[in-house]
């Protein structure tokens, strides 16, 4: 640590006063040490920010099965209007990029992200597809309800529920 000088003023009784700290603790610095691309951030205790891919074309993720897309760090699910169907889409936001959409444990860690369930969403093969045909990695069952929206990160007032 060194020091650096700090002025300290007062304004007391319409009078300016002015008194003088010499020395306040500075944390040492390296001008070239870089954390998050804040340049001095090494010895600030700045954390990294959360590493964020490139985000994928659209044709890429489009070619996803749900199974696939769902796993994703940079594509997301969503429930399309027509019955059975989803669009696997690129993943934007803070609640979305670089995180697996069912990852429950990852998006309640991210500031202002809150995790949905599954609304009578059916990972099984057959209970929906996005324009690629679900493959031999959706599990052959049955399920009580399909057609839902599948589990997701979202962003605080950025859902709505219906």
């Amino acid at each position: 640590m060194t020091t650096r000088p700090f002025f300290l003023c007062a304004l007391a009784t319409l009078s300016l006063t002015w008194g003088c700290i010499d020395s306040l603790p500075w944390p040492d610095v390296n001008p070239d040490d870089t954390v998050g691309g804040v340049e001095g951030g090494a010895d600030m205790g700045l954390a990294d920010p959360i590493a964020m891919p490139e985000p994928v074309p659209p044709e890429d993720c489009a070619s996803y099965t749900r199974g696939a897309c769902i796993a994703s760090v940079a594509c997301t699910l969503w429930k399309d209007e027509a019955p059975d169907v989803y669009r696997c889409v690129p993943a934007d936001g803070p609640c979305e990029v670089g995180l697996a959409q069912d990852d429950r444990e990852g998006c309640d860690a991210r500031p202002q992200c809150f995790f949905r369930d599954a609304m009578c969403y059916c990972a099984c093969r057959g209970f929906g597809r996005t324009e690629v045909m679900d493959g031999e990695e959706a599990e052959e069952c049955l399920c009580a309800c399909a057609d839902g929206s599948p589990p997701y990160c979202f962003e605080d007032g950025l859902v709505t529920i219906g």
